[in-house]
């Protein structure tokens, strides 16, 4: 993922990426002929920069949590 943006008050203009891998397990549960609830849960490995008026900045990289829950119709 790419982002870009512009600091109003001094203009100056700024970017930054973000790539990210994981891995989810996940359940889905249909409650009724067409009432389905899923939840995954995982793990996801970020890494990215933070560049500024094109000096590079800033570096980060981590692993983050991911969880996800939906409620849906099921066809």
């Amino acid at each position: 993922m790419h982002a870009s943006g512009e600091r109003l008050d001094t203009e100056e203009t700024g970017s930054g990426t973000l790539l990210t891998i994981g891995a989810v397990i996940g359940w889905k549960w249909l409650i009724s002929d067409a009432l389905s609830i899923a939840l995954d849960i995982g793990s996801m490995y970020a890494t990215g920069f933070l560049d500024i008026e094109g000096e590079k900045d800033a570096g980060f990289a981590g692993v983050l949590p991911k969880i996800d829950f939906y409620i849906g119709l099921a066809f």
